[in-house]
């Protein structure tokens, strides 16, 4: 391991903790907006329902091992938003998803992009894009 390895180690933990414990902040309300977090069949954690129904934002932290490009970290917020108006009328139309995000590692490699994934007219059209 080399010098800028070593040095790097204690910021990449630190990241990559803090990234799982903010991946875990949506979760902790759910008890004050009665979103069932375990399957009523089997009792297993199921978080479809909160995707289903949730707008908002949902963090996401990545740990990047390649010893390439060295230890490091990718994450961003993932930003839900639904048709209100379809879910007024009970329609089952996916939610469209916009996502920021970036990477950094011990030996400099860095990366930023963005893209959008959007559902139009009832989910009769779907579109993805993306930019690096």
């Amino acid at each position: 391991m080399t010098e800028l390895q070593r040095k790097h180690i204690p910021a990449i933990v630190f990241i990559v903790l803090f990234g799982f414990i903010v991946d875990l902040v949506p979760v902790c309300g759910l008890e004050k907006l009665k979103i069932p977090l375990m399957d009523s069949l089997d009792g297993a954690v199921d978080l479809s329902y909160f995707l289903a129904s949730v707008n908002g934002f949902l963090p996401f932290a990545i740990p990047v091992t390649e010893p390439a490009v060295g230890y490091g970290v990718a994450g961003g917020p993932i930003f839900i938003h639904r048709d209100l108006e379809a879910l007024k009328r009970g329609d089952p139309v996916p939610p469209s998803l916009s996502f920021i995000g970036g990477l950094n590692t011990g030996n400099g490699t860095w990366g930023v992009g963005g893209g959008h994934s959007g559902v139009w007219k009832n989910d009769r059209i779907r579109y993805v894009g993306a930019a690096m």
